[in-house]
């Protein structure tokens, strides 16, 4: 079973699905609430690399911020990441601490100029920027120009940045807050609503 399968009998059963990206459904049919993935569950794919940072920054009650958390570092730095891809790819939003309160995110860039609408969602390519260990990803890379991803690891990583691939965050948490209902996945332990 796919992953999207498996979001889908999901949501028809009335149970919650994890979300990637900046969606906006305009009905409350279960697909707007879910993104296709060619990966099948049960053969999760990331690195032990990856898990190892991961594990890193997972501090046990810390749900929204870590410990040593730094906004004005992580905005000031963010802002400099989207200065220079504003340049190359036109119209982008830098999303601030307002738009994103009770989560373990605080900042994103909105990529408003590649965004999708249909009937069901408005989908756009988001980076994000998790309030734990300088981690960053993003999304919906298949609405990007073909360039645009390795510019984006670029400034990512030229500002302090580590990325991490959001296809790996959708992973059961196995972290020091697990089992957990309100964090079942790698992805929302970072860059989500809790």
């Amino acid at each position: 079973m796919t992953k999207l399968a498996c979001r889908m009998s999901k949501a028809l059963a009335g149970e919650s699905v994890t979300l990637h990206g900046t969606m906006t459904p305009s009905t409350n049919a279960p697909e707007a609430y879910c993104v296709a993935s060619t990966t099948t569950l049960g053969s999760f794919h990331m690195s032990p690399e990856t898990k190892s940072l991961l594990l890193r920054f997972d501090e046990e009650q810390a749900w929204e911020f870590p410990s040593n958390f730094n906004a004005r570092d992580i905005e000031n730095r963010a802002r400099k990441v989207f200065s220079e891809l504003c340049e190359a790819y036109g119209k982008l939003v830098f999303e601030d601490w307002e738009l994103h309160q009770d989560a373990s995110f605080g900042l994103a860039i909105a990529f408003v100029s590649h965004q999708v609408k249909n009937s069901l969602r408005t989908t756009q390519p988001t980076i994000r920027f998790s309030n734990f260990g300088n981690l960053a990803t993003y999304t919906a890379k298949e609405l990007l120009p073909n360039n645009a991803g390795q510019d984006i690891l670029e400034a990512l990583k030229r500002y302090g940045f580590m990325y991490v691939d959001s296809e790996d965050l959708d992973e059961p948490h196995d972290g020091v807050m697990s089992p957990n209902k309100a964090v079942s996945t790698w992805w929302i332990r970072y860059f989500d609503w809790l």
